[in-house]
């Protein structure tokens, strides 16, 4: 009998690990989906090159439905091409230049200052790619420098609420409630 018991008691402190390893598993899945914010992918390119990526718009805004992806194009990127995404309305904006610039063997006066997808609704559980073509702009690399981060402020309009995707400060995920979360970069 003892033998019965201890079998039993094995079988109950394994289940019970198994249990607790698979909870733990499903509570990181929930967390990290909880986290997920609107990002780019891929998002690392060579200066001067010509680089092929979009927003990630993971999942709406506390359960609501996405309604409009509004993206500011950081000022040092003077050519990008933002790509139609089937039943979104593209809207883009322009600015125009302190003074004319050489882009792709053409001088340019003005360039794209804001992109804007709306019109359609993103479920809240389900993901989008808004993609975009950048030239990437020419950077003098040094040692002392050999990496450039450019922020692409997004801010998520949802049925109920709004995500704003703009903090540009480089310091990671704000613990305070309500303040921009970090722009995709």
């Amino acid at each position: 009998m003892s033998a019965f018991r201890s079998y039993t008691y094995k079988s109950a402190i394994i289940n019970s690990m198994i249990f607790t390893k698979i909870t733990t598993i499903m509570m990181t899945l929930a967390l990290g989906v909880a986290k997920a914010h609107v990002h780019i992918d891929p998002n690392q390119a060579k200066p001067g090159s010509t680089f092929n990526t979009s927003f990630t718009v993971p999942h709406g805004c506390d359960g609501s439905p996405t309604v409009e992806i509004d993206v500011t194009v950081p000022p040092e990127v003077l050519s990008i091409q933002p790509a139609q995404v089937d039943g979104w309305k593209l809207d883009v904006h322009y600015r125009d230049l302190s003074k004319p610039e050489r882009v792709n063997g053409q001088t340019i006066n003005r360039t794209i200052a804001n992109i804007t997808w709306s019109g359609n609704q993103l479920a809240p559980t389900e993901k989008q790619l808004f993609g975009v073509v950048i030239q990437v702009p020419q950077v003098n690399l040094t040692e002392s420098n050999s990496n450039v981060t450019l922020y692409f402020p997004v801010v998520q309009k949802c049925v109920n609420g709004t995500s704003l995707w703009t903090d540009t400060s480089g310091k990671g995920e704000s613990t305070v409630e309500g303040a921009p979360e970090p722009a995709p970069s």
